[in-house]
């Protein structure tokens, strides 16, 4: 059978389609799927290292916040109240009270067995009613953290009962320290 140049060109044009349907369905479409796949890869990457640059920059923000923290901490210790400081804290409270003009009694205190490092101190302070108030506002400004948990100021009363006498006060003041170990 002879081939005719109309049938030659359709054969040549039919193996040309066919070539390139093997080419795209053998090469073109999964180099497609493969170039799907590391696209999806390389996001999921790119997202991953963003998550930890993003984590690196607040490790960078919180060492820096620690360091200023750790600096800042450093300058209460003098604030602190230490074991062994007791004669120090004694003297302090008598000192309030002598230059307040006021009488001060320690009621109670656990300062040689403190408890869950904090110590009770319990006071009564008697005075006139402005020398009570700044003997109390030099207590807040005193070089150690004072937490007041309790206090009661009640006019003192003479020996008949009379309130109007006497300007005078007392006192009662409850309040911790912690301790430093």
């Amino acid at each position: 059978m002879r081939v005719t140049l109309e049938n030659k060109t359709k054969l040549i044009t039919l193996g040309f389609a066919i070539g390139v349907a093997i080419a795209i369905f053998a090469i073109i479409i999964p180099a497609s799927n493969y170039i799907s796949k590391l696209n999806a890869e390389t996001s999921e990457l790119k997202k991953y290292l963003e998550r930890k640059y993003e984590s690196s920059m607040r490790l960078r923000s919180s060492i820096k916040k620690a360091v200023n923290v750790q600096q800042e901490t450093e300058n209460f210790s003098i604030h602190i109240y230490k074991k062994g400081d007791e004669l120090k804290l004694i003297t302090l409270l008598e000192d309030l009270a002598a230059t307040n003009k006021v009488n001060q009694r320690i009621i109670s205190t656990n300062l040689d067995k403190t408890e869950n490092n904090i110590v009770k101190i319990s006071l009564v302070i008697n005075g006139l009613y402005l020398d009570v108030l700044n003997y109390l506002s030099n207590l807040e400004a005193a070089t150690y953290f004072f937490n007041i948990t309790e206090l009661g100021i009640n006019p003192e009363t003479d020996k008949f009962g009379d309130t109007n006498k006497t300007r005078r006060v007392n006192l009662n003041l409850d309040m911790e320290l912690y301790v430093a170990k």
